[in-house]
């Protein structure tokens, strides 16, 4: 029997999106793990440091933050993850007091989803779905972006360079003038 071609979408090695997870809470990893299921790759991390090996090492789309496990304000975190990685989807987990000191974060898309706790296993898989969602369309998204986009940036190095060619005639030429009537 054959399968459809939508059983056999997430066979593709393309297609699994991971996840990273920093969290030390037990029963929210398990809940997580839980609601990701096989064609999403879960990298938990118990500790901030980490994350940033795991971002720069592969192609995790994804960060799922319990702010219990930082040993940092998450707003001053969560900023410097987005400096470097622009395109991460970033879901926070925490209290009321967590989300309203993250409000313009949020307010502003660097924090995808906010997630309260406790958490049942059938919500966060329904956040993980519409994080990985998310992700989907971003690759997407980036994937057919027009050619002319990047074209810009080419032309921006390419004057750069000239100025510094005319730059650097023009010097040479002033010093061989002086060296030459002096």
């Amino acid at each position: 029997m054959e399968k459809p071609l939508g059983a056999i979408h997430f066979s593709l090695a393309s297609d699994i999106v991971e996840l990273v997870i920093l969290t030390a809470d037990d029963a929210f990893l398990r809940a997580l793990r839980d609601a990701v299921g096989p064609s999403r790759r879960l990298w938990h991390v118990p500790t901030a440091d980490k994350v940033s090996d795991l971002l720069v090492a592969g192609q995790v789309g994804i960060l799922i933050l319990d702010v219990t496990a930082l040993h940092e304000p998450a707003g001053g975190f969560l900023s410097q993850i987005k400096r470097q990685f622009p395109d991460l989807v970033v879901v926070v987990a925490g209290d009321r007091e967590t989300e309203r000191s993250l409000s313009g974060l949020i307010s502003t898309g660097a924090v995808y989803r906010f997630i309260h706790k406790p958490m049942s296993p059938d919500r966060a898989k329904l956040f993980a779905d519409a994080a990985v969602k998310k992700y989907s369309e971003q690759r997407r998204r980036l994937a057919t972006a027009p050619a002319a986009v990047v074209a810009p940036q080419g032309r921006r190095w390419l004057w750069l360079m000239g100025s510094l060619v005319l730059a650097t005639l023009v010097i040479g030429t002033w010093f061989h003038n002086h060296a030459s009537t002096g």
